[in-house]
């Protein structure tokens, strides 16, 4: 747990502690290693997700066509690392303890945050909110987003332990409050709502067995969150009068993501070149005429294209974007097969679960956000796929050995 929690932390890029995400990912590396020597008697070898590593090798067969050879090269060599090191953790550690890990790390951030302002190393923003220890309220909102769903994901059994569950999801509640992002604070209930449907789909809670919810039930259910989303994508305008942000341009992102766009031109299908484009905080890329052009057409210039798709768009193009949609639908592929099988484990009805709220929350904070490129969003995501894979697996084992045990 306290690895996975230090792991979360220096994901977070935390620019306070640390000078760069390069700094931060060596030490994570080093974290790593002394884990898996710790461990090395019972260290398993990492299931590697189909998905994540089609996303990858396409990654990196851009470098044939990529703007800049050495910048793809160096950004696939980051990504691979991040993703080594999320499946060893997916593949070392229950997903229950995985969840507590990723809400301890949840709760870490939230305290060096508020620690940080107290000693005046990350003043408060202009207008009063918690800067974080990423130096900006929005990198803090979606990083507690995401220890948000690990945590929902996971409720401890015994007392103590959910007394000290409930003060954590509390303390990131805060966080992601204290922090003042519209996108989060529509998340963070979202997200809680759509756990409560999903703890009681539960066969068992304790000694009293519960039905699962019905099919007309659960098709209510998915009913309203797809029309809510299909509406939020048609009038995204909404979401920011229910806020009271700005609901025309969603706080500006708008134009420049119609001007990212315009710029793909022939380059719609591969792109140009992944961590070729975007001068993002954790990995700038070099100057090139492809942002100047986004630049120009959008009048303004921002550090990345503050969507998870727009982000990808002009570096892996079209082909990327399914690539990375298909690792989503990896995780949820496995949350049907654990909710389908006759006799599903504790920890894969925690699986099952940590896909939909994860798949939900990483969508969701995508909107105004690159999650698909944020060394942190791609970290859980993998973690995700990691353990969906795993459980996947083993639940197909399962019923194929009661098969033959029928037969």
């Amino acid at each position: 747990m306290v690895a996975i929690a230090t792991l979360f932390v220096l994901m977070s890029n935390p620019l306070v502690l640390l000078p760069n995400f390069f700094a931060a990912l060596d030490r994570a590396i080093d974290v790593t290693w002394v884990i898996c020597l710790v461990t090395l008697p019972w260290l398993r070898l990492p299931l590697v997700s189909i998905p994540v590593g089609l996303f990858m090798a396409f990654a990196g067969l851009t470098t044939l066509w990529s703007i800049s050879e050495v910048e793809t090269r160096g950004s696939t060599q980051m990504y691979v690392h991040i993703a080594l090191i999320a499946l060893l953790a997916a593949a070392n550690t229950r997903t229950a303890v995985l969840c507590h890990g990723v809400t301890l790390g949840g709760v870490a951030v939230v305290v060096l945050s508020y620690w940080a302002q107290l000693t005046g190393r990350m003043p408060p923003t202009e207008d009063g909110f918690l800067a974080g220890i990423g130096t900006n309220r929005n990198i803090l909102a979606y990083t507690l987003v995401l220890a948000l769903c690990f945590a929902l994901a996971a409720v401890p059994r015994s007392t103590w332990g959910r007394v000290l569950w409930g003060l954590s999801l509390a303390t990131i509640l805060l966080g992601i409050y204290l922090a003042g992002s519209g996108t989060a604070t529509a998340a963070a209930p979202a997200l809680i709502l759509v756990a409560l449907a999903l703890r009681l789909s539960r066969r068992q809670i304790g000694s009293s067995t519960l039905p699962r919810l019905s099919r007309r039930g659960w098709t209510a259910v998915w009913s309203v969150l797809l029309l809510a989303s299909a509406t939020l994508s048609v009038r995204p305008d909404l979401l920011g009068r229910l806020l009271g942000r700005d609901s025309t341009t969603l706080s500006g992102r708008v134009p420049f993501w119609r001007a990212t766009l315009e710029e793909l031109d022939d380059r719609v299908l591969q792109g140009y070149g992944w961590g070729t484009v975007w001068p993002h905080p954790w990995q700038p890329a070099w100057p090139n005429n492809v942002f100047d052009r986004i630049y120009f057409n959008a009048g303004y210039q921002l550090t990345h294209g503050h969507n998870s798709l727009i982000d990808l768009a002009p570096q892996v193009g079209l082909i990327g974007i399914l690539a990375y949609l298909t690792i989503m639908a990896g995780g949820l592929r496995a949350t049907l097969l654990v909710f389908r099988s006759p006799q599903p484990g504790p920890d894969d009805e925690v699986t099952a679960r940590l896909a939909v709220l994860a798949v939900l929350g990483l969508v969701l904070c995508g909107i105004t956000e690159p999650l698909s490129t944020i060394p942190l969003g791609w970290f859980c995501l993998v973690m995700v796929a990691g353990v969906a894979a795993r459980t996947a697996r083993e639940v197909r084992a399962a019923r194929r050995e009661g098969e033959l045990a029928s037969t």
